[in-house]
């Protein structure tokens, strides 16, 4: 199994996988998006489905794998749901057997209950979107031909017109019909996703890519 991004951003490994704990903890703020780092589909997604001690959670069954992501403040997916790899699932919480907030990451090999360490899988990721961006947090674009605004993350999304933008937008695209921002403008972060290992930022006035092809463009 292969992840194509990582689950969630993260400022430490609070809890590392041992034989009595059989998963990895990724200490994050409450509300800070939870990811499918592959494509599958939702195999449970309630409070404590798997277990009581889990909490709210979801599961995703990959081929013969599964991912779980505990202790969630919130749950965006269904069971029975597709996903795509970087599609957000939930959120950070502590619900459950957590004494603070923290997504409680497992990796389910060949078959349900099988875990093995995620670090691996964690570590081998592509850009993903945790490890540099938080929601709620100002960045700075900075690529030199400025970031193109568009409706979705990923090129295949309309790229949206500068009357389209709020006002601080507008005052900070060039002149010309479709909204591209200067390079300098100040964009506050609302959400983040990876989309085929590039990763893209949400702001008020749309999506921009941030990374492409390991090109960092806003810092």
């Amino acid at each position: 199994m292969k992840f194509k991004n990582k689950p969630c951003s993260y400022t430490r490994v609070s809890q590392g996988f041992s034989s009595k704990h059989k998963g990895i903890d990724l200490a994050a703020p409450k509300g800070t998006p939870v990811y499918a780092v592959a494509d599958g589909t939702v195999a449970a997604a309630g409070n404590g489905t798997w277990d009581e001690s889990y909490g709210n959670m979801v599961a995703i069954q990959h081929g013969n794998d599964y991912t779980n992501n505990a202790h969630l403040s919130k749950i965006s997916v269904k069971v029975g749901q597709k996903v795509k790899a970087g599609d957000k699932i939930g959120e950070v919480g502590m619900t459950g057997n957590a004494t603070g907030n923290h997504l409680h990451f497992e990796v389910h090999s060949g078959k349900k209950w099988n875990r093995i360490d995620p670090k691996p899988f964690i570590d081998s990721a592509g850009s993903s979107q945790g490890t540099s961006y938080t929601a709620g947090k100002t960045y700075t674009i900075t690529a030199s031909s400025g970031l193109k605004v568009r409706e979705g993350a990923g090129t295949n999304y309309a790229q949206k017109k500068k009357t389209e933008l709020t006002e601080d937008g507008q005052e900070n695209a060039k002149d010309q019909r479709l909204a591209v921002l200067k390079k300098g403008t100040k964009v506050t972060c609302q959400d983040v996703k990876n989309v085929d290992g590039d990763t893209w930022i949400k702001i008020p006035s749309g999506w921009i890519c941030a990374v492409e092809d390991g090109d960092v463009y806003v810092k």
